[in-house]
């Protein structure tokens, strides 16, 4: 792996993989849906979508030949804290994905009628994650944790909000964060360091910088557990219970990784054992991790017949203080790790995955990506760490649930008094 910054602040990794006939390659602006203010909730999404519109030099049309004629792909998403470009091709053509990449970043069109078309699109994605519940209770659950923050609001934006973004204010978001300092370029695959090296410094060189605006930090005042029950007519209750948790740069980082491969990343889990396995109250449930610059989520959300509700949630409690009352067995946590490990490599063989994790690690921290240094620290994560941080974690005033569903008065109250635990 090899890292270079350019003299106007660009950076740019690579990890050269001589065996694979294919580069993964990504441009990412460290912008995401964090930095907008309520009146540009969805700004940030909305122009990963309106660059592949076309650009000053090429059509929509053009943009995709110009990728899929070759074979690869292209894509583009949206996170709290970065927006991300990305294309696998053949790695012969790899000049052709820097230019037409770069060129959508850096060089949209911004036609009137595309920008009007593209708000009716995001619309219908809005309303389509409004109508699928098992996606919109993750938005009610950070809704509580971060109200009136960026953090609580829909990474697409509102329907209000999206019709209200005009050409100007789209100009003025992207001068102010899209700039050398601001852009990380990553390349995994069949390519050399230097070559990359020319390319980028043909087509970002002359770009002038600007200053960095930074984020709203997150401040965790919570002090009593929230609820949000949304009455919807579903063939099934959806929940999503939460926590605040670490962000990247926490020493325990690897340690809550491990804690959720445990509770219910995979169908070895205990919340996957004891929920569907024993008791057969749900399809699917399972637990996962995000985390931020600043902060961090834990969550475990399932889909459950209505009736099944409190049953369901009575056991995710009862496993959450399991978790903190005894120490795992050195067994469980040596399977936990080999999970770890086994994803982890089996993912990196992948020149798109390994593309992905370089990125994130220098947008995000400003450090480079060790899949050995990771490996070091899972090792060292004992049955101690495990407690302890499920204890951090794990407390009754920092609880959230989010449901979608027609749940009744009186089983709302039965959940909210379940859930009172220490």
């Amino acid at each position: 792996m090899e890292q270079t910054k350019l003299d106007n602040g660009l950076r740019i990794i690579s990890h050269f993989m001589p065996a694979r006939n294919s580069v993964s390659l990504g441009i990412w602006v460290g912008v995401g849906g964090r930095y907008e203010s309520k009146e540009e909730n969805g700004i940030s999404h909305f122009i990963e979508h309106i660059v592949f519109k076309g650009t000053k030099s090429r059509s929509c049309t053009q943009i995709k030949q110009a990728i899929e004629g070759v074979g690869g792909n292209l894509n583009a998403f949206t996170a709290e804290e970065f927006t991300t470009f990305l294309t696998k091709i053949p790695y012969k053509y790899f000049s052709r994905g820097l230019d037409v990449l770069s060129d959508m970043a850096l060089n949209p069109l911004l036609e009137e009628k595309d920008i009007q078309r593209e708000k009716i699109v995001i619309c219908e994605e809005i309303k389509m994650y409004l109508d699928l519940p098992m996606h919109y209770v993750h938005f009610l659950l950070s809704q509580l944790l971060w109200p009136n923050h960026p953090m609580g609001r829909f990474l697409a934006g509102s329907i209000e909000s999206v019709q209200k973004i005009s050409k100007e204010k789209i100009l003025q978001y992207h001068r102010e964060h899209y700039f050398p300092r601001n852009i990380v370029i990553t390349a995994a695959g069949n390519i050399e360091h230097k070559d990359i090296i020319e390319q980028c410094g043909r087509i970002f060189s002359n770009l002038q910088n600007k200053d960095r605006k930074n984020f709203l930090p997150v401040a965790n005042k919570q002090k009593e557990s929230q609820f949000n029950f949304f009455s919807k007519q579903t063939a099934q209750s959806h929940l999503c219970l939460g926590f605040p948790s670490f962000p990247h740069s926490h020493p325990q980082h690897y340690t809550l990784k491990i804690l959720d491969i445990i509770l219910g990343a995979n169908m070895s889990s205990r919340l996957y054992q004891e929920v569907r396995e024993k008791r057969g109250l749900v399809y699917e449930i399972g637990s996962q991790t995000q985390e931020f610059q600043d902060s961090g989520l834990f969550s475990i959300s399932a889909g459950v017949e209505n009736k099944n509700l409190e049953e369901t949630i009575k056991v995710i409690k009862d496993e959450l203080e399991r978790i903190k009352d005894e120490e795992a067995e050195e067994e469980e946590i040596g399977r936990a790790k080999e999970f770890f490990r086994g994803q982890l490599l089996l993912g990196l063989e992948s020149t798109g995955n390994y593309m992905l994790a370089m990125g994130e690690e220098l947008i995000s921290l400003n450090r480079l990506f060790s899949p050995e240094e990771i490996l070091k620290q899972i090792d060292k994560i004992t049955t101690k760490d495990l407690k302890e941080v499920s204890r951090q974690i794990f407390k009754k005033e920092k609880l959230n649930l989010a449901v979608i569903g027609d749940t009744q008065s009186k089983d709302k109250e039965k959940i909210v008094k379940l859930l009172k635990f220490a």
